[in-house]
């Protein structure tokens, strides 16, 4: 199997990163390698803060049925560093019926604190803008998340209410939205 982007999946890239959504075809043709790296990412560390699902990813056949929830829940990204060809991350993107959409993202440990995730979010806002699928993106983050919600400010998201004991919710207004507040 060839590590070489797919260039009618690709939804866009950015200088280091591109992001492929993975449709029913895409898990088909990659599942060994989507599985593989779902165990090699879905770290305790990156997963703490996640739904239950998303923990205990330790062996292929948890990978699997990982792979399989949130295929079915969410349309499914997978993140690639360009220079190694490395699959780093997955996004996840589940718009409702109100014209937003609930976004998700997770990087592997060793890609933390490299600028990744804010050229993801970047490459997101700017694709999904140019799309105008949806006029409102929000993404929840643990309270105990510093380094996600100064992420999510930077790139201009701002806190909306919905914040519980444990999540704050961050909302992000499309530039080319009709609907922009």
């Amino acid at each position: 199997m060839s590590n070489a982007p797919i260039p009618n999946l690709s939804i866009y890239s950015t200088k280091r990163l591109y992001v492929e959504a993975a449709d029913a075809a895409y898990i088909a043709t990659n599942k060994p390698l989507l599985m593989l790296r779902a165990v090699e990412l879905l770290t305790p560390a990156v997963t703490s803060e996640l739904p239950p699902y998303f923990q205990n990813v330790t062996d292929l056949g948890k990978a699997e049925q990982w792979l399989t929830q949130v295929s079915q829940g969410s349309r499914l990204f997978v993140v690639t560093k360009m220079s190694d060809q490395q699959m780093i991350g997955f996004m996840f993107v589940y718009p409702d019926d109100q014209s937003r959409a609930h976004l998700g993202y997770l990087l592997g440990e060793n890609y933390w604190r490299q600028g990744f995730a804010l050229e993801l979010l970047e490459g997101f806002i700017t694709w999904a803008e140019q799309e105008r699928e949806f006029t409102t993106v929000i993404a929840g983050v643990s309270q105990d998340n510093t380094p996600s919600q100064k992420l999510l400010n930077k790139l201009g998201f701002s806190t909306q209410g919905g914040a519980d004991n444990t999540a704050q919710f961050y909302h992000y207004h499309l530039r080319n939205s009709e609907n922009r507040e």
